[in-house]
């Protein structure tokens, strides 16, 4: 069963695969991407998204390893902090503690 967080990141990361302007972000900003491939151990050109937790996973590495310049900051930009935040707010937690 899909709860109703997880149903959000599914759907926003869905739309953000799907959209060329997100995706020639990703492109853009390939070492921050590749090491969010890495890390989480997913990757968007895959298309699926089925697993909220390690898709959520990608955005926050991402998030994470983008550089700190307001200069990136655009509708890809602000997406990814939106599946981001809720993973981290609302499932960070629980996927952290389902790795152990």
């Amino acid at each position: 069963m899909t709860t109703p967080t997880e149903k959000q990141i599914i759907d926003k990361a869905t739309a953000f695969i799907h959209d060329k302007i997100c995706t020639a972000y990703l492109a853009q900003y390939m070492h921050a991407t590749k090491r969010a491939k890495e890390l989480s151990k997913w990757d968007p050109a895959s298309g699926s998204v089925s697993d909220a937790k390690v898709v959520g996973g990608f955005f926050q590495h991402l998030w994470e390893e983008l550089p700190d310049n307001p200069g990136i900051r655009s509708k890809p930009f602000f997406a990814i902090c939106d599946i981001a935040e809720l993973y981290c707010f609302h499932m960070a937690e629980a996927h952290d503690t389902d790795a152990s």
